[in-house]
């Protein structure tokens, strides 16, 4: 296995062997190759690799340039002017043609990308000329270019694409600032820099090693003895943990996405089909005390919109915010608080001590939950595959995005519609309409008011409770790179900066 191993290495710290290599150590692989329909952050993260889109953002969320150097809005329509000298990693210059077909294949039903949804109501794709692409959507949509800004808008090669010289799903060949020289599934990937990048000639990393080490020990073991340079931890008391590693600096990056806790609804055999068991087990929480003891007093306090985004809407006013035992009860009128199964997946470590936190604070409300984490293969089947959904109370994390509208999106059941949410969630009536609002909106007092009544309609109806947002840490071995990790990244990728590092020595 050529990752690092969980085997105690020394504990002094010793001279990087890198050479001119970064090389990075992450918790989680993909299988997954094709950004449009990628549904993990950890694939998101390796295509950013290699693809580039439109635009792309900053810590404040803002909207920048990338394959786009500009672009004007007219009405409802999107003009966007294409740099010059881009090309594919294969040699061959982008066009016009690549983002039409690219953007028009990501809407096509036939692809099954979730991300079509999130592009709001496009009605035509057009190349003006070689380096000019127009698009034109039937009514105002806020989230537009923040929902061009993420990997899952990146532009293929088309051309390569129609006459079956490329394959998305088996394999990578994009405009962005690396190239994939090998993968060994769970162990490592290889990068090069791609010569054709527009701007390469700024880049001083050459090539990039991310190592697949899911043992948060082995990670901090490398930081510790220079073999890895950087390395990524979900896990909330990482910087605790790598508190006093010598050459090593910590970032704890904000995110959108969320910590949800979340109550099936719509299985008559659940406690929580009874909409007062949901109000009062969301009013028991105190969010602030679980921050603090649970992630480590990282994160922030939010609604079904993500409080770290500009202009989502605030928690503390919510329905079932109070973070009451006894106003808990009295929603019950009476009846006996319900005993559940409260399941923590296995995949990220912060889920067990959120567990343990939530059994107390639903405990002081009479509630007696049961705290169990499946096998893998077992919670996805039971939560998201059958129907209706085999569990009573599930936490998970929800990707925010860039955009306070997009992330409620997932909370809109329409009857008679099938999505992941199917097997354990009920309507929330006005919430497609609160969010149409907010989406179409064309001031900010507008869009912030209707993204409150969305936040409330969801915390009223309670089959999903959000918690908090989730922040990772990032360490760097100072001794080797010179650059900055962003503070707050809407689409979790930790690297974004890549292009700006300088390797020491």
């Amino acid at each position: 296995m050529l990752a690092l191993t969980a085997c105690t290495p020394s504990s002094q710290s010793t001279p990087s062997s890198n050479g001119s290599t970064l090389v990075i150590a992450d918790g989680a692989d993909t299988t997954e190759m094709n950004p449009q329909t990628s549904l993990y952050d950890s694939s998101w993260r390796i295509e950013d690799m290699v693809y580039d889109s439109l635009v792309t953002t900053d810590d404040k969320s803002d909207i920048l340039p990338s394959l786009a150097e500009s672009w004007i809005q007219d009405g409802n329509s999107y003009v966007f002017t294409l740099r010059d000298g881009v090309k594919f990693s294969n040699g061959r210059a982008l066009t016009a043609d690549d983002v039409v077909g690219s953007l028009q294949m990501l809407l096509d039903p036939a692809t099954g990308s979730y991300w079509a949804s999130q592009l709001g109501p496009v009605t035509a794709i057009t190349a003006v000329n070689d380096k000019t692409v127009r698009i034109d959507l039937s009514a105002p949509y806020t989230p537009f270019l923040a929902a061009l800004a993420s990997t899952s808008a990146a532009i293929l090669p088309m051309k390569e694409y129609q006459d079956g010289t490329f394959d998305p799903s088996t394999e990578m060949l994009g405009t962005g600032p690396f190239v994939v020289d090998s993968h060994t599934q769970d162990q490592e990937w290889q990068f090069s820099a791609n010569p054709g990048y527009w701007g390469a000639a700024d880049m001083d990393v050459k090539a990039v090693t991310l190592k697949i080490v899911p043992d948060d020990s082995a990670r901090i073991a490398g930081l510790r003895n220079g073999s890895v340079d950087i390395a990524y931890f979900a896990n909330p008391d990482a910087p605790t943990l790598l508190n006093g590693v010598q050459n090593v600096e910590t970032t704890v990056q904000g995110s959108s996405d969320t910590y949800w806790l979340i109550l099936n609804a719509a299985n008559p055999d659940s406690p929580f089909a009874d909409k007062a068991q949901r109000q009062a087990l969301a009013t028991a929480i105190n969010r602030d005390g679980l921050i603090d003891t649970a992630l480590a007093g990282a994160g922030e306090a939010t609604g079904i919109s993500p409080a770290t985004l500009p202009g989502s809407c605030s928690p503390d006013s919510l329905p079932t915010y109070d973070a009451d035992p006894a106003a808990a009860t009295n929603i019950l009128d009476g009846s006996a608080a319900a005993s559940f199964n409260l399941m923590a997946p296995p995949y990220l470590t912060s889920f067990k001590p959120i567990a343990q936190y939530l059994q107390q604070d639903a405990q002081a409300a009479g509630f007696n939950a049961t705290i169990e984490t499946p096998e893998m293969g077992d919670y996805v089947d039971r939560v998201y595959t059958q129907n209706p959904a085999d569990f009573d109370a599930v936490i998970d994390y929800f990707a925010g995005y860039l955009s306070p509208a997009m992330a409620p999106a997932n909370a809109v059941v329409i009857p008679g519609e099938t999505s992941e949410f199917s097997g354990f969630a009920v309507e929330t009536p006005g919430l497609a309409d609160a969010l149409a609002a907010a989406t179409s909106a064309t001031d900010t007092a507008s869009e912030t008011a209707a993204l409150q009544t969305a936040c409330e309609l969801v915390a009223e109806n309670a089959f999903i409770i959000p918690l908090a947002t989730k922040s990772t840490t990032i360490g760097v071995r100072t001794d080797r790179v010179d650059g900055t990790i962003p503070a707050f990244d809407g689409y979790d990728i930790y690297l974004r900066n890549i292009t700006t590092y300088a390797l020491k020595g």
